[in-house]
């Protein structure tokens, strides 16, 4: 995940969400306590749906709910800004399924 980090200095959303793919889920549990908020948000938001939900089954509480909070708001923001359209859909949105699954896990 050090390569996520240093694309979002570098505001490389590119980068980021390449990055995140190639680690995968279970590298950004692991990271997830290390990176800043907006680091986390951003990783996950680059995740495919299926390594979205598995990341997000792994995380603790606390990171469940920062995950679920940055797809209803605009978590990644500070990366969005004057982001290419090709680039800022690389960090996708939850479907509304998908916000279900997560509020259904959050709310036990």
């Amino acid at each position: 995940m050090r390569a996520a980090r240093i694309a979002v200095s570098r505001r490389d959303i590119r980068a980021l969400a390449g990055a995140a793919r190639d680690a995968g889920p279970e590298a950004l549990v692991q990271a997830w306590p290390k990176l800043r908020p907006v680091e986390r948000v951003a990783a996950f938001r680059a995740l495919p749906p299926r390594a979205a939900a598995k990341a997000f089954a792994a995380l603790s509480g606390e990171g469940q709910w920062l995950a679920y909070l940055g797809e209803v708001s605009e978590g990644a923001a500070p990366l969005l800004e004057r982001a290419r359209n090709s680039d800022a859909k690389l960090l996708r949105r939850a479907s509304p399924s998908e916000l279900a699954a997560m509020r259904k896990v959050l709310a036990k």
